[in-house]
């Protein structure tokens, strides 16, 4: 019998320049390994809640084995309580939401959570002062307020503040998918463009140094890539590797999630093991650019 990996995300460049990069990542995979006795099935799950429940449905009822996907956080929050009951493990390179698992015994995820991204940006704020203040929005996505909600729940033990003001900001954050963060730096008012400016995970992408200005106050939080040389523009791309990789790692037998939840898996991204869901191994950074590039200048 087949070993059949179910995948779900957008495919579509037009609506997401992140597919480029997951499609990049899939055609590497079947180029690179063996897929002897694989077959893969697609469903776009349109990154939103009721998309990542008609994906879901239609994996499930077409046999997936294993899924990869989904990557945005408000489609996987949908679409996880479906894989749970039909009792199919889900490999989520890189949706952050911070509940998405742990009560979940068949989601596993490889990235920083959004806890573990802002545990690190929280850091990186107290270095501008202990009575900061900082203001911090988000673009009404599941994604960016759970990122929001997560460093407004960190900053509560620390001194910081705080603000609704764009004229007290001593730091600004934004929480939000791509192309929103792209938009919102281009808005931004002359008077913040040179204090310092945090964005999330989805900001770190090729497409939007292409699309903004350079801002030397510009920093953006996300993935620690496992390797020398290795820039934040592949960040995306190693998470969608590496989850093809343990996927396929799960065809050769025994209890499938047995092996996720003892396993240690070599991947691109440098080992993965799950507890709780989460990935043990996994480090978030804090990126700069610098010459058209995402330079890496502090890790947790």
């Amino acid at each position: 019998m087949p070993f059949c990996i179910g995948i779900s995300a957008i495919f579509e460049s037009a609506r997401t320049v992140h597919a480029r990069t997951f499609l990049a990542a899939i055609n590497h995979f079947i180029n690179t390994h063996d897929t002897t006795g694989l077959t893969f099935i697609f469903e776009d799950d349109d990154a939103s809640p009721e998309g990542g429940r008609r994906a879901a449905r239609r994996l499930i009822s077409r046999g997936a084995d294993v899924v990869v996907g989904h990557f945005s956080s408000d489609a996987a929050a949908g679409a996880l309580p479906l894989y749970e009951a039909a009792g199919i493990a889900v490999l989520l390179p890189a949706a952050t939401k911070q509940d998405l698992v742990g009560t979940l015994t068949h989601a596993f995820r490889l990235c920083p959570s959004d806890n573990d991204l802002m545990t690190l940006l929280a850091r990186q704020l107290l270095t501008h002062g202990a009575s900061a203040s900082v203001l911090l929005t988000h673009d009404s996505t599941a994604h960016g307020e759970s990122l929001a909600r997560s460093l407004t729940t960190l900053l509560e033990r620390t001194t910081l503040r705080l603000t609704m003001s764009p004229e007290r900001a001593d730091a600004v954050v934004y929480c939000g998918r791509l192309n929103n963060s792209i938009r919102y730096v281009n808005a931004l008012p002359e008077q913040l463009r040179d204090r310092p400016i945090y964005l999330t995970d989805d900001a770190l992408s090729s497409w939007f140094i292409e699309q903004t200005d350079a801002l030397d106050s510009l920093g953006i939080v996300g993935l620690a890539t496992a390797g020398v040389g290795l820039s934040a523009g592949e960040t995306y791309y190693q998470e969608s590797l590496a989850a093809l990789q343990i996927a396929s790692a799960l065809r050769h037998g025994g209890p499938m999630l047995d092996a996720l939840h003892t396993t240690t898996f070599a991947t691109v991204m440098g080992d993965v093991q799950f507890r709780d869901g989460e990935n043990r191994f996994t480090r978030a950074a804090l990126w700069k650019v610098r010459n058209q590039r995402f330079v890496p200048f502090t890790f947790a």
